[in-house]
């Protein structure tokens, strides 16, 4: 599930019980708004947010069936329009995958490219131009560049990392860019609370992403344990969107 990382403002989250016209399985989803004579907000999908409400913090029943005992159907949702919300990231439509790293098959003094080893993903097939590659071990482990050029073997960057590439060094390619242009949107899970590693740049939901956060204390953590952070760009109360 998403969480609250912070709000633009500096300020705490604002929650609000809104009605529902659908139900919600997972916590930590974006709600949005319903179409047309729909009584209440209803989840998003895997790349949509439009109209959203905010980030919902409990599960709710939807239910039409006339009882005594029946009780409203409500969600609990943070509203603030510049929340931050963390999502920690997957490697494809099952929340909880790991993320795939790619190993580099060989050195590179000038630190300008990665060459992948045999079997890891094609950083052009999805296209990770304009996405970011970060390394997770070796000397230039903790450090991220955006990737400027894709082939099937090799991922290239304009500012070199300041250390040689060595062979066997692990890095992780993901098609966000902090506050970029391009790589601006985020393709959800399959339950809407992860964000996807394996999917082309431009794809998904106008999710902006603003940072990350990768574990780089082991490669495997980092792949387990990292995390993207966004804005959402189509809230109701923007109305700039």
């Amino acid at each position: 599930m998403a969480k609250f990382g912070y709000t633009l403002s500096g300020g705490g989250p604002v929650m609000k019980r809104l009605k529902i016209s659908a139900s919600f399985a997972t916590a930590g989803i974006y709600a949005i708004a319903g179409a047309t004579t729909t009584p209440g907000v209803k989840p998003c999908t895997t790349t949509a947010v439009t109209d959203s409400a905010g980030l919902t913090q409990d599960t709710a029943t939807y239910t039409t069936t006339k009882a005594t005992s029946m009780v409203e159907g409500v969600v609990t949702v943070i509203i603030n329009p510049d929340l931050v919300a963390q999502f920690k990231m997957a490697n494809s439509a099952t929340a909880g995958t790991a993320l795939v790293a790619t190993t580099a098959s060989a050195a590179q003094t000038n630190g300008l490219d990665v060459t992948i080893t045999t079997g890891d993903p094609a950083p052009n097939s999805p296209e990770m131009i304009d996405g970011t590659i970060v390394c997770i071990s070796g000397a230039n482990a903790g450090l991220s560049r955006i990737i400027t050029a894709s082939a099937a073997t090799k991922a290239t960057f304009t500012v070199p990392f300041p250390n040689s590439i060595a062979s066997g060094d692990k890095f992780i390619l993901v098609p966000w860019q902090p506050l970029g242009a391009v790589a601006k949107v985020v393709n959800l899970t399959s339950n809407f609370a992860e964000a996807r590693q394996d999917i082309a740049v431009a794809t998904g939901a106008a999710l902006r992403p603003v940072e990350f956060s990768f574990d780089t204390s082991g490669a495997s953590n980092a792949q387990r344990n990292s995390f993207l952070y966004v804005v959402n760009d189509d809230h109701v109360l923007n109305t700039a969107t």
